[in-house]
C-alpha cells in the first residue's frame, strides 16, 4: 500500500474508534428509523365503523389497500362521480378516496365545491394556482415561458398510490438536520485534536509532512460524511417502503405537490433527494474540517453550524428581493426537494435557465473545492506559525 493510503486508513480509522462517534451515529441512526415508524408505534385511530381503536401500523395498511384499489385511474368525470358515490355510501366505502378528497379539497378549501367538482374546473384551479405562485415569486416572462412549456405535457394525470416514495421525500427535513448534527459532532475532531494535544507541530520532523497528511484528513472526513449519509438514507428508504409499500415510482408529481411544474415523476423525486443527501454530506463535511482549522475549537464549530442552520430554517426573505431569496434557496436549509418543488425561480446562466438543483450541484461543487484548497492554506500556516 501507498503511504497515503496508510494515512487515510489510519485517520478514518481514528474518526470511528472515538467513543463519541459510535454514541452519536447510533442516536441518529434511532432517530432516523423513529422518524418513519413513529405513527405505526405510538399512535391509535379509531375505527369508526367498529367503534374500536387500531394500531397505527394497521391503519396506515388499511389506508394502503383502500387506496390501492384505485390506483392507475385517470383523473377524469367519472372517477369523481364514483368518489361521491362511496362517500354517500359509507365511511369504509369512502377510505379509499380519502386520499383524492383531501387533494381536491386543498384546492378549493370548501367542502361543497370539493363533492360537487369535475375534472375540468379541477385542472383549471390546479393551473390557476400554479400561475398565483409564478407571480407570487416574481418570475419574470423567461421563467414562466419555462414553465408553462412544462405544464402543457403535465395535465390529466393519474391517481396512483405512492406513500411509500412519499414519506422518503417527508423525511428529507428530519434527515438533514441529522446528518448535519452528526458531522458537527463528529468531524471537527479530526483537525482539532491536534491543537488540543499540541502534537501539530511533530508533524513538521515527519517524513511525509504536512501535505499528504492534510489529504489524508479531508479524504477520511469526506468518506465518513458520505458512509453515514448512506447508513441514514438506508434507513429512511428501506423503513418507508417496507411499511408503505414499492408501488407509485411512476406517480405524477403534481397529486403529491399541487403547484408542482416539475415533469419527474415521485420515485425520480426520490431519487434526486438521495443524491442530494450525499451531496450535502460532502459539503457538511468539508465546511466542519474547515471551520475547525479557521476557529480552532470544535464547539464553536458545533456551535455556528447548528444555529446557522435553525436560523436560516426560521429566516425567509421575500421574493421581491430576487437576488436574496435566490441566493438563500441554495443554502442547505433550502437544499431539500420539497422545497425546489414550490420554488420556480430559476437561473439564467451562459444563456440557459437553470433549476435550484441544477445550480445547486454547481455551486457546491465550487464551495468544496474552494474550502478544501483554502484549509490546506491554514493547515500549512498554523503549523509553521502556530507557536
Amino acid at each position: 500500500m501507498s503511504k497515503f493510503s496508510d494515512l487515510y486508513l489510519w485517520e478514518l480509522r481514528k474518526i470511528w474508534r472515538r467513543r463519541i462517534t459510535k454514541i452519536t451515529l447510533a442516536v441518529m441512526a434511532v432517530l432516523a428509523a423513529m422518524s418513519i415508524l413513529g405513527d405505526a408505534l405510538f399512535y391509535e385511530y379509531s375505527d369508526g365503523d367498529n367503534d374500536e381503536n387500531i394500531s397505527g401500523y394497521t391503519q396506515i395498511q388499511r389506508k394502503a389497500q383502500a387506496s390501492r384499489s384505485i390506483s392507475g385511474r385517470t383523473i377524469d368525470d367519472a372517477m369523481l362521480d364514483d368518489m361521491r358515490a362511496a362517500i354517500d355510501t359509507s365511511e369504509q366505502a369512502a377510505m379509499q378516496y380519502e386520499e383524492l378528497y383531501g387533494y381536491l379539497w386543498g384546492l378549493y378549501g370548501d367542502d361543497d365545491k370539493t363533492y360537487a367538482s369535475d375534472a375540468d374546473t379541477m385542472y383549471q384551479e390546479r393551473l390557476a394556482g400554479v400561475r398565483r405562485l409564478w407571480d407570487f415569486q416574481y418570475l419574470d416572462d423567461g421563467e414562466k415561458a419555462y414553465w408553462e412549456q412544462k405544464e402543457t405535457g403535465i395535465s390529466p394525470f393519474q391517481w396512483q398510490y405512492a406513500d411509500g416514495f412519499v414519506q422518503i421525500l417527508a423525511s428529507e427535513n428530519m434527515l438533514n438536520m441529522l446528518l448535519l448534527f452528526l458531522l458537527a459532532i463528529c468531524l471537527p475532531s479530526v483537525f482539532a485534536e491536534e491543537h488540543l494535544r499540541k502534537t501539530d507541530q511533530l508533524i513538521l520532523s515527519s517524513r511525509f509532512g504536512k501535505q499528504k497528511l492534510y489529504g489524508a484528513k479531508l479524504l477520511a472526513g469526506v468518506t465518513f460524511g458520505v458512509l453515514s449519509a448512506v447508513l441514514l438514507g438506508a434507513i429512511t428508504c428501506v423503513l418507508s417502503l417496507w411499511l408503505y409499500g414499492t408501488d407509485g415510482f411512476d406517480a405524477c408529481m403534481q397529486m403529491v405537490v399541487t403547484e408542482c411544474s416539475w415533469t419527474m415523476t415521485v420515485g425520480q423525486a426520490a431519487v434526486l433527494f438521495l443524491v442530494l443527501v450525499l451531496v450535502l454530506s460532502v459539503l457538511y463535511s468539508v465546511l466542519a474540517m474547515f471551520l475547525v482549522k479557521l476557529l480552532k475549537n470544535s464547539i464553536a464549530v458545533l456551535g455556528i453550524l447548528v444555529g446557522t442552520f435553525f436560523l436560516c430554517l426560521l429566516v425567509q426573505p421575500p421574493y421581491h428581493l430576487r437576488l436574496i431569496s435566490r441566493l438563500y434557496a441554495l443554502l442547505p436549509s433550502s437544499a431539500l426537494v420539497d422545497r425546489m418543488l414550490k420554488n420556480d425561480c430559476l437561473y439564467h446562466v451562459l444563456g440557459h435557465y437553470l433549476t435550484g438543483w441544477q445550480m445547486i450541484l454547481i455551486v457546491y461543487a465550487i464551495a468544496v473545492l474552494l474550502m478544501a484548497w483554502l484549509g490546506g492554506k491554514l493547515y500549512r500556516k498554523y503549523q509553521i506559525t502556530g507557536r
